[in-house]
């Protein structure tokens, strides 16, 4: 688990990668804000229509409903940093081409396919990134990253928009478009100083069923679903908000149009707050109440928004509900990283975009024809319900749910605690150790029996948990083997042949009655390799065992 009290800042720029495509996002989500302004007001001064406007707005979040399942399967086959460099280069032309459509006073159809073609092109970027920081990042510090990330991006939600307006009124939309297409190649410029991690091989068991692999892989972890479900039923909230606020601001708070950005930016705040809790709350075990807590929060905050008719109160009201929704965002894309295995991250990541991109639709969808028709405070409660109704049907599992997160953790207890005594394993993460101990198999061993052969292939390692073991070696020479040392509870063995994909240095044989822990190879190195630090010391540490095995014989 996480350490509380991380700060999350430190914990995430300590990594160079990230220093990088921190630097990248921030500025390229600015520009995104501001591009979203300079849309909405092109659509809405060449056609001074609110359907028109909205229109554009569902057909540019089609792609993505639409097209994630194809995007999970790209970015799980692709190198994942060349293709966010070929995404931002192509958005970035496209970009450019709409700033001359715009100038040249084309159609406003024009526009708004250019807009879609841009939405559908970067719909694998999102999973691509967050798939690449999972492979450079410790376990232990997703969460810290993924905190940080939202924290920025609730910054940029309030900046862009305000950017986007000032651009607007000494400048043009074209000028928009051209400023964003800058953007984009900067954050190109600054993938490029971010090394490729190792593309992650594909596992056949999931040949014939890529696309729905994602879905399959949330749907067999429990708590991977909750939050799921948990972020979809807000997402509806999310997609109601634009509308919601404006209608609020008007007929409840007597603020106009311009109160639209007072709740707007009370919902940024109330996420950047929340963002320097979100490390503490990805350690937590108990996930389902969790959950329903930010259900109720986020839900019920729409439903009381209609009912509030003071400016103060209803802005606090939205950033408890901006704090909700993003701390229901990290969870869920720190579970991602951490329970999905790599080659099916991609898609993981994009079924979940599916999902949660088809509640945004249908609160933006909902929203003004039940206010039109029945009313404001019918409206929230439509959009705020479905918050509401997952928290209830969470709520009632929850025993359930965290009494098996509670027996899972009590059954990889004892072999967790043997692989933290280990040496080898100091510079392991706790969520590392943790994947470790349930793969780890433990098996008794009877006096003078073999564990591992010196020349044999190396394909595990090994921890004791009791007993005493003798270690042999003919040091890489002819002639009959010499002890090395002997091994007793906490010691590790089998780990220079796994790291060094060698075949077995010496030979270990059990002296006395006893028990070992087996780890797969294939496993530890999956896991150690996502630190190059981590891999780097034991790596060394193996060197120095070799070196006592070859050249420090006892005689």
């Amino acid at each position: 688990m996480a350490s509380s009290g991380k700060n999350i800042y430190r914990a995430s720029l300590r990594y160079p990668a990230v220093r990088w495509l921190t630097l990248g996002y921030v500025q390229s989500r600015i520009g995104d804000y501001m591009y979203g302004v300079a849309i909405v007001a092109v659509v809405f001064t060449r056609t001074h229509s609110p359907v028109d406007v909205t229109i554009a707005a569902v057909a540019m979040r089609l792609p993505l409903v639409v097209l994630p399942p194809l995007a999970g399967v790209l970015v799980d086959r692709s190198d994942r940093r060349k293709l966010m460099l070929a995404l931002d280069v192509v958005r970035g032309v496209l970009v450019v081409l709409m700033a001359v459509v715009i100038s040249a006073k084309a159609p406003v159809g024009a526009v708004v396919a250019l807009a879609v073609l841009v939405a559908a092109v970067g719909t694998a970027y999102g999973p691509a990134e967050t798939a690449l920081v999972a492979t450079v990042v410790s376990e232990d510090d997703l969460g810290a990253v993924n905190a940080m990330s939202s924290s920025i991006e609730s910054l940029t939600m309030i900046a862009g928009p305000a950017l986007g307006a000032l651009v607007l009124v000494v400048g043009s939309a074209s000028a928009a478009m051209v400023i964003n297409a800058i953007t984009f190649g900067f954050s190109a410029a600054c993938l490029s100083r971010v090394a490729s991690p190792p593309r992650p091989e594909r596992s056949e068991r999931e040949a014939g069923s890529e696309l729905l692999a994602g879905f399959v892989a949330i749907r067999r972890d429990g708590a991977l679903a909750v939050v799921t479900l948990a972020l979809v039923a807000c997402c509806v909230g999310v997609g109601s908000v634009n509308v919601l606020f404006l209608l609020v601001s008007g007929a409840r708070l007597g603020t106009g149009t311009h109160g639209l950005g007072y709740l707007l930016a009370a919902a940024g705040v109330g996420g950047f707050v929340a963002a320097s809790f979100c490390d503490r709350l990805t350690a937590l075990r108990r996930i389902a109440v969790i959950v329903v807590v930010l259900l109720v929060a986020s839900g019920g905050g729409l439903c009381l928004l209609a009912a509030t008719h003071d400016l103060a109160p209803a802005c606090l009201i939205v950033a408890v509900w901006g704090a909700a929704y993003l701390l229901l965002e990290v969870l869920t894309v720190t579970l991602l990283q951490r329970c999905v295995d790599g080659d099916l991250l991609g898609r993981a990541i994009a079924a979940v975009d599916v999902l949660a991109f088809a509640g945004v639709l249908l609160g933006g969808a909902i929203t003004g024809p039940v206010a039109e028709h029945v009313g404001l405070d019918a409206a929230a409660l439509a959009v705020g319900a479905p918050s509401l109704a997952a928290a209830l049907v969470i709520a009632l599992r929850a025993r359930d749910l965290d009494a098996r997160a509670d027996a899972a953790e009590a059954a990889l207890a004892p072999a967790l605690a043997v692989l933290e005594a280990a040496e080898v394993f100091a510079g392991v993460g706790r969520a590392a150790l943790e994947s470790l101990a349930a793969v780890a198999v433990r098996q008794p061993v009877a006096e003078g029996a073999v564990i591992v052969r010196q020349g044999e292939p190396a394909d595990d390692l090994y921890v004791v948990t009791d007993g005493s073991f003798e270690v042999t070696s003919s040091g890489g020479r002819a002639g009959r083997p010499a002890r090395v040392r002997t091994l007793g509870p906490g010691d590790v063995f089998g780990e220079i042949g796994v790291l060094g994909a060698r075949p077995r240095t010496a030979t270990v044989t059990a002296i006395s009655p006893g028990s070992v822990y087996r780890v797969p190879g294939a496993d530890f190195l999956e896991v150690v390799a996502e630190g190059g630090a981590t891999f780097a010391a034991l790596r060394d540490l193996a060197g120095t065992r070799l070196l006592r095995t070859h050249r420090g014989l006892t005689r």
